[in-house]
């Protein structure tokens, strides 16, 4: 048993310190965040080897607080993320106007995503109105 513990702590060690070379390298920073997020799954690794040579269950609750944590951080920053493209995306392919006409809103109508009001919504922009 001892054995088995020592190779998965020299495993864990190598691939914690990969995983911080990686972390600090880079080169953009999704790849930094994938990087805490496996660092977070090498500790959590740990602390499962550490439960099992002790045979208790102290640790669970850390796990679960740790589990977390990567998760959540991993969901915002690929959100946040998502969120730049779009923006990049938007700016590449400018509209005229709010409230031009397109496929996906055929006569202007929408909410301004500054403001929330509805723009291009006046009667006479309808043609059921007419």
């Amino acid at each position: 048993m001892n054995i088995v513990m020592i190779v998965c702590g020299v495993l864990l060690v190598l691939a914690a310190i990969g995983t911080i070379v990686r972390l600090a390298k880079g080169p953009s920073l999704l790849d930094r965040v994938i990087a805490s997020d496996v660092l977070l799954a090498i500790v959590g690794a740990g602390l499962v080897v550490d439960m099992v040579y002790r045979d208790s269950y102290e640790n669970v609750t850390m796990l679960i607080v740790i589990s977390l944590v990567g998760f959540l951080g991993s969901v915002t920053v690929a959100r946040f993320a998502n969120n730049k493209r779009e923006r990049k995306d938007q700016r590449e392919k400018p509209e005229s106007s709010a409230a031009t006409t397109s496929p996906e809103r055929p006569y202007g109508h929408g909410r301004s995503r500054k403001s929330g009001k509805t723009v291009g919504s006046t009667p006479t922009a309808r043609r059921g109105d007419r």
